[in-house]
């Protein structure tokens, strides 16, 4: 009989150096080289992408946290995103920083 192991928990949040304006720019920057990624709307006023990605929609937002901040997945209702595809999308940020 075989054991189920459980997959490690997914990144669904980043915490990077820098301010949150130059963040959400360098993050824009590689969303738009991403081709299956894409960005329905921007909003810098509250530093977030709307994203269509692996068939889901949702927000890949900035936010300060201290002197670094993080970059997050919300759902399009406001809370916090567990799916798989944002935390696949989130993960690509990381060699950026």
């Amino acid at each position: 009989r075989k054991s189920l192991r459980q997959a490690p928990p997914s990144t669904r949040s980043l915490e990077v150096n820098g301010e949150v304006a130059a963040v959400w720019r360098k993050i824009g920057e590689a969303l738009a080289g991403f081709p299956d990624v894409e960005v329905s709307a921007k909003a810098e006023s509250i530093s977030s992408y709307e994203v269509i990605f692996s068939q889901e929609t949702f927000l890949i937002s900035v936010q300060a946290n201290g002197t670094k901040s993080k970059i997050i997945a919300v759902g399009i209702d406001g809370s916090a995103s567990d799916s798989a595809a944002a935390a696949v999308l989130i993960a690509r940020f990381k060699p950026l920083f």
